[in-house]
């Protein structure tokens, strides 16, 4: 079986850390995930958005799992930029999506 967390190579205390957090031992209402380019800190984030949908909390297999890991989940949207800096109206755009009430799940997932 394959689970959302093995995309993370070479980050335990991660991964353990996330999935705790995931499994409800310490959830907040937003997580700061840093980390120079090519660390797999969007793997992560993306990662835990998965943990967080799944009723297992990353098992891999299930619907919301393979969806949040496909980005094509509901509740889970991934913003890029080209820019380092985000615009007014694109704050303002993220702000209105994470008010939304989440479609199918318990968390709407802001990836930035």
């Amino acid at each position: 079986m394959t689970t959302v967390w093995e995309r993370l190579v070479g980050q335990p205390r991660a991964i353990e850390a996330l999935g705790e957090a995931a499994r409800g031992h310490g959830m907040s209402h937003a997580w700061l995930i840093t980390g120079p380019p090519g660390s797999g800190r969007s793997n992560a984030a993306v990662a835990f958005a998965a943990a967080l949908e799944c009723d297992e909390a990353g098992c891999g297999e299930c619907h919301s799992c393979r969806t949040v890991l496909a980005g094509s989940h509901a509740d889970v949207s991934v913003i890029r930029t080209e820019k380092l800096s985000i615009g007014v109206d694109e704050v303002r755009d993220l702000v209105r999506r994470a008010a939304l009430a989440p479609v199918g799940r318990r968390w709407q997932i802001l990836i930035v």
